[in-house]
């Protein structure tokens, strides 16, 4: 699909009101799909027209962006700045009015991919010059403010301690979140009153990012052997990511939390410390997002993401499409249940546990039926609830418990494999 900005000489942009279910009512960019034989550009200008009437050509694509829709699946909606040079607003296709509203008062919008693509018409290159207008609540005269624009690296971790356990909330991985868990680790050891009793890494709904930094993360926890490796079609596409001997929490019991939107980076630090034998895992199958790609620039301005190999965890299975099966299932369980049936169901079925790893680190890539059937087995779903992060908690405070469950999961002779295929 493609997302459609018209911005006017007075900062206006074009929006339309949809008409149909399930976004009835509701404002948006104008948006529609590229036809058979068609260019991205080509529907760009026919959709604007179809929705808006208005005649139009592309200026530049200003984002490209992955989105997972309960209808279509997976798409990718890419975005263009469009020009006005003839035609009348009018409401057509599946738009019910038109209208141009001022950036800085912009109705709620129907799609997330909307947000993004307008907030990018503050993004520009770093020193210059930005003139942004603001309306608070409550006050009838706009604020006007006039900015640098600067690089600005945002917060992805916060940290809570629980009953000496230090949780850490990991909401992506940029550039600075590997020192981010490091510093936070750092001051909580030196600033308690006492040890550090575990950890708590949850990354539940973390969409994933910057393959470094998992590694990095990762890396924080183990002291040698493998963390990940990359497999394609070429041999660069081919590598190995080691542990150094540098740690944090050396020794310390290690939970991750994941969830059915716990995706790419994310899984990196869950399989590897899973596979390593550093942590228990517990939640429901993450994602699934195991490929790296790499963005190819275009003579025409455009960009083209490219495959490049897939992601392998240390005990050899391929994590795209099936994703990270946690030791500690909690898949359909309310937020609100008591930890201790759900620990006691993990342990109990302890032969089951290892019947499932074995089957999840030995199906292959293109099984595609198998890899599905795996996923059910422990249904991947958005948890943003407590109930997982009470087990984590609980199970740590039980040190046999915990170490029992880490038994189950690890896998033995990953440390002393050598490299090879798949």
């Amino acid at each position: 699909p493609e997302d459609l900005i018209l911005l006017t000489l007075t900062k206006e942009i074009l929006l339309v009101r949809r008409k149909r279910d399930p976004e009835r009512g509701m404002w948006c960019l104008p948006i529609g799909f590229a036809e058979l034989a068609e260019t991205i550009e080509e529907a760009a200008v026919r959709e604007l027209k179809e929705e808006t009437g208005v005649c139009g050509k592309v200026l530049r694509m200003l984002d490209a962006d992955s989105v997972d829709s309960d209808f279509y699946g997976d798409l990718l909606v890419v975005t263009f700045e469009m020009e006005k040079i003839g035609g009348a607003e009018q409401a057509g296709d599946d738009a019910e009015e038109v209208a141009y509203f001022p950036v800085d008062q912009l109705p709620p919008l129907a799609f997330s991919s909307n947000d993004k693509a307008v907030a990018a018409q503050l993004r520009g290159p770093v020193g210059s010059p930005l003139s942004v207008t603001v309306r608070r609540s409550g006050e009838a005269d706009l604020l006007a403010f006039h900015l640098n624009r600067a690089r600005i690296v945002l917060p992805t971790v916060s940290a809570t301690v629980e009953d000496g356990i230090a949780v850490l909330e990991v909401d992506g991985f940029n550039q600075d979140t590997a020192d981010s868990i490091a510093r936070h680790l750092r001051a909580l050891e030196r600033d308690g009153s006492r040890p550090l009793a575990g950890v708590v890494l949850d990354l539940r709904g973390n969409p994933g990012g910057l393959l470094s930094e998992s590694i990095a993360v990762a890396d924080l926890f183990l002291g040698e052997g493998q963390i990940i490796s990359t497999r394609g079609r070429h041999r660069d596409s081919i590598q190995y990511y080691e542990a150094d001997s540098e740690q944090v929490a050396a020794g310390v019991p290690l939970a991750i939390l994941i969830d059915g939107k716990s995706a790419s980076a994310a899984e990196i630090v869950a399989a590897a410390l899973q596979d390593r034998g550093r942590a228990v895992v517990i939640g429901t199958v993450s994602y699934g997002k195991g490929t790296v790609q790499t963005v190819l620039r275009l003579p025409n301005d455009g960009e083209v993401t490219l495959t490049w190999s897939r992601l392998i965890a240390p005990s050899g299975y391929a994590l795209h499409q099936l994703g990270v099966l946690p030791a500690v299932c909690t898949s359909g369980r309310g937020g609100r249940g008591e930890a201790a049936p759900v620990l006691e169901n993990a342990v109990g079925g302890g032969v089951r546990i290892l019947d499932g790893l074995q089957a999840w680190r030995a199906v292959a890539v293109d099984d595609k039926t198998g890899r599905r059937d795996l996923r059910r087995t422990c249904m991947p779903q958005r948890r943003p609830l407590d109930l997982e992060r009470r087990a984590a908690v609980a199970l740590i405070g039980n040190g046999g418990l915990f170490a029992r469950v880490l038994a189950l999961t690890a896998e033995p002779a990953i440390a002393r494999r050598p490299h090879g295929g798949e």
